[in-house]
């Protein structure tokens, strides 16, 4: 023990000059117990294995934290906000063109002398669209920056809307429409990284919340717009406006955002000049554009993404079905068809901003409550239980109320509760995968997009055959069938949610 002491004791005093220092206090510490555990008469050799085994894990600790946890850049509150608005309003862009020309689509079958089915396919396309492109964006934004991903997005997203206003046949709308969704897909999964980059965790559900408002909001007020310009102004005066749009975004996005991902987390650039010959050079570091998807080996993943196209799904076969059922059954002009995607959007608004502030509530009365522990992703998804079992209900009415000609009005009753229903679930996903995927939110966000979005194209599909040959009814009770299944994968979630991380991460 003679041996050991001296080196104690300067450890010890030395721990007392830097006592104002709680983090060279702990350091200090280790360092005690690293010269204890090494010293081989300390202790018997049975106890001192034991010890030294306890000590290398609480070192391992402390030094993983400090090489994996760098600070997070903090932004004033005016710059959260106003990132988090130049996003939201990006967010609205797609899903603003995705349905705005929906009550527009009889006008377009009329000029391009197609039918129905057909026409429907300028729906389905942006939507396949929507769901392939947040792969690339999400990769670059990842792997290079936030901004001027957003930027060059705004650029195609007005190149595509502007073919769309010139198109000449049915066809040539097809390819326009894919053209301009694959712009319209980067905001979408940017933001949401964007978020991960300048919230910290005890406001990032209030944060998602919000965001979530502007991408909900699109497929209401778009209908809304849609349904009065082409009755009065023609459906190619949509894409002249989506157009403006798309460029003043752009440009807002450009002079008023600031580059938000972390450089220690960005890949080098893909070309560069060598700083050895001077000569232009690729990067042997590439990021892959397919990579979000590998996010599908995980378990949770997989679920969440099934359960969340189920919900998009079902959405959407609201959308695409308004014109040809509560249109016609109550005799409506493509203006007041427009008009009925209020009661939804309602829903939207008040399911989401309700939703981001108790889920913040709760995990911050989670950590008061435990000594500031970090609360469990799964408690994310504790606070979406409601609405998974409400949207259930909500399709059912929907469905059996037109069928057997109840008023509009219960109906949109109806349509609003899955609106507040569907939003508050999207709210605890995106939740769940910011906290699991701490640096990698835009990229299992961009997965969870093109999982959920192929399959609402396939529901744009779809709904209109189901309709003709089942009903209503039917076709609306098999939406709620499978919002049955999604609630069992939330309840698997819940509860099983840790062991399934740990076997899939390990």
């Amino acid at each position: 023990m003679a041996q050991v002491t001296p080196q104690i004791t300067k450890e010890t005093d030395s721990n007392h000059s830097l006592s104002k220092n709680s983090t060279d206090n702990e350091e200090v510490t280790i360092s005690i117990i690293k010269t204890l555990s090494r010293s081989d008469a300390c202790f018997p050799t049975q106890a001192q294995a034991a010890f030294n085994s306890d000590v290398e894990k609480k070192i391992s600790r402390k030094e993983t934290q400090t090489a994996t946890t760098p600070e997070k850049k903090v932004y004033s509150y005016s710059k959260k906000a106003g990132f988090l608005g130049l996003m939201g309003i990006a967010g609205i862009m797609g899903p603003l063109a995705s349905s705005m020309h929906v009550p527009a689509l009889k006008a377009i079958m009329s000029e391009f002398q197609t039918d129905y089915s057909t026409a429907s396919i300028t729906v389905t396309v942006f939507l396949v669209a929507i769901g392939i492109g947040p792969l690339i964006w999400a990769m670059l934004s990842d792997a290079y920056g936030r901004k001027w991903f957003t930027v060059a997005s705004m650029v195609i997203f007005a190149l595509g809307s502007v073919g769309c206003a010139l198109s000449t046949g049915i066809e040539m709308l097809i390819v326009m429409r894919l053209i301009q969704g694959l712009g319209s897909a980067a905001p979408m999964v940017i933001g949401i990284g964007v978020i991960s980059d300048v919230f910290p965790r005890s406001e990032m559900g209030r944060a998602i919340g919000l965001f979530t408002i502007g991408p909900l909001l699109g497929p209401v007020i778009g209908p809304i717009i849609g349904g009065y310009m082409s009755q009065y102004v023609g459906w190619r005066a949509l894409f002249y406006l989506i157009t403006g749009l798309a460029v003043l975004m752009g440009v807002l996005v450009a002079v008023f955002m600031e580059e938000t991902l972390d450089p220690s987390k960005r890949l080098p650039k893909p070309i560069a000049r060598s700083k050895d010959t001077g000569k232009l050079e690729f990067s042997k570091e590439l990021p892959n554009p397919f990579s979000c998807l590998l996010f599908l080996k995980h378990i949770d993943v997989v679920l969440l993404c099934t359960w969340a196209s189920f919900i998009f799904g079902s959405y959407y076969a609201i959308s695409i079905s308004q014109p040809i059922t509560v249109g016609i059954q109550n005799n409506l002009t493509t203006s007041q068809v427009g008009l009925t995607f209020i009661a939804i959007g309602v829903g939207n608004i008040l399911g989401s901003t309700g939703s981001g502030y108790l889920s913040d509530y709760i995990v911050n009365n989670y950590s008061k409550k435990n000594n500031g522990q970090t609360p469990p992703p799964e408690l994310r998804l504790k606070i979406t239980l409601m609405g998974a079992v409400v949207i259930i209900a909500a399709l059912l009415m929907n469905g059996w109320f037109i069928s057997n000609e109840f008023h509009i009005a219960a109906v949109l009753f109806a349509q609003f509760l899955v609106g507040a229903s569907m939003v508050s679930m999207f709210s605890g996903i995106s939740n769940y995968y910011v906290e699991t995927f701490p640096g990698r939110s835009a990229s299992v966000s961009a997965c969870n997009a093109c999982v959920r979005v192929i399959f609402a194209a396939i529901t744009s599909a779809i709904t209109p055959l189901l309709l003709d040959s089942i009903g209503v009814g039917n076709t609306f009770t098999f939406y709620a069938g499978l919002q049955i299944l999604g609630l069992i994968i939330l309840i698997c979630m819940i509860f099983f949610g840790p062991r399934i991380r740990a076997i899939t991460r390990s």
